[in-house]
């Protein structure tokens, strides 16, 4: 396998930044269509990342890795201008500039072989800095499980305790639908680009968030509080 990235690479790198934060074990799928990653945190959230193959400057070669994505974004965060992925021996190589850095594939990798699915009700779309800018209020209250629901014609974060906050995210359509969601899961899908996001929200259901940039997708499932206790 050979992946080449060059025009793309600061989205490229934007989006590892994330799967680095929302995952640990990752799987990494090259086929005709293009690079599929999958990433887990536990049992409570999953990272979805899909590069068409427009998205590198060179594609060749198919397979499935199971790697540690710390061993791409660690080395990938002094890399600059060109990138190339490939798989020598057993082992795959990133490379810039004449420099480069091996990292071992694992066979038993625990992310999930089959993706989650849903239906939902509601849909909002906002940038990923009012989201990030929204959790970051509420940061200092530490909160374990925050409150997403809209009012007002606003979409609104609330905490809960002796100590509450309450604050606007971003303009949205009114629904009903409320959705109660770990703090610390949420605060690992967002970063300070001032990109549209797409969150889907429905009671009871995992909540979704959805980034699309330059040829790549990616989607975050976290699995929502059912009972209602936050």
């Amino acid at each position: 396998m050979k992946l080449k990235i060059s025009k793309n690479l600061k989205t490229f790198k934007n989006i590892l930044g994330i799967m680095n934060k929302a995952g640990h074990e990752t799987v990494l799928k090259m086929d005709d269509n293009g690079v599929t990653i999958i990433t887990n945190k536990g049992n409570n959230a999953i990272g979805i990342f899909k590069f068409k193959k427009e998205f590198f400057d060179e594609y060749e070669g198919s397979g499935e890795y199971g790697i540690l994505i710390s061993d791409i974004t660690t080395p990938l965060k002094k890399m600059d201008g060109e990138i190339t992925l490939s798989e020598i021996g057993a082992r795959l190589c990133i490379e810039s500039g004449g420099d480069k850095y091996f990292m071992p594939i694992f066979n038993d990798t625990t992310v999930p072989d089959k993706l989650p699915t849903a239906t939902f009700k509601y849909e909002t779309t906002l940038t990923m800095l009012e989201f990030s800018n929204a959790l970051d209020k509420v940061g200092p209250l530490k909160p374990s499980s925050v409150k997403l629901y809209v009012a007002d014609g606003m979409l609104k974060l609330k905490t809960s305790g002796l100590r509450e906050m309450e604050v606007n995210i971003a303009k949205a359509e009114q629904t009903d639908e409320v959705l109660y969601i770990s703090y610390e899961y949420l605060i690992l899908a967002t970063n300070k680009a001032d990109d549209n996001i797409t969150l889907n929200i429905t009671k009871d259901t995992p909540l979704v968030l959805k980034y699309e940039k330059d040829g790549a997708l990616f989607e975050y499932w976290i699995a929502p509080r059912v009972d209602g206790e936050y």
